[in-house]
């Protein structure tokens, strides 16, 4: 059994992720923390540069120079995460 702090933030990975994947029109699976972004997904340089814009429209903009060390969607959850904390909910909705 998961314990509730686990849980919530396998719940806002989960949300985040569908709305990731929706915005950048991707397959419907079930991802994870590891899913590597240019290996597993497939995407290139043009599609990465999405992935930023996207991010951007979520008020999570990912700092110049950090692109190289993001390579899951982990890595781009957790960029998110900090980059929202102080403005969501302390449910952890995302907007």
């Amino acid at each position: 059994m998961r314990n509730k702090t686990t849980s919530s933030q396998d719940d806002t990975f989960d949300r985040f992720v569908s709305r990731l994947t929706s915005e950048l029109q991707l397959d419907p699976h079930i991802y994870e923390r590891d899913t590597r972004l240019i290996e597993d997904l497939g995407l290139d340089s043009l599609r990465m540069l999405e992935v930023v814009t996207v991010m951007a429209q979520m008020d999570a903009e990912i700092p110049e120079g950090a692109m190289p060390f993001i390579h899951t969607l982990g890595d781009l959850h957790d960029q998110y995460a900090t980059r929202t904390q102080s403005e969501s909910s302390p449910s952890g909705t995302i907007r």
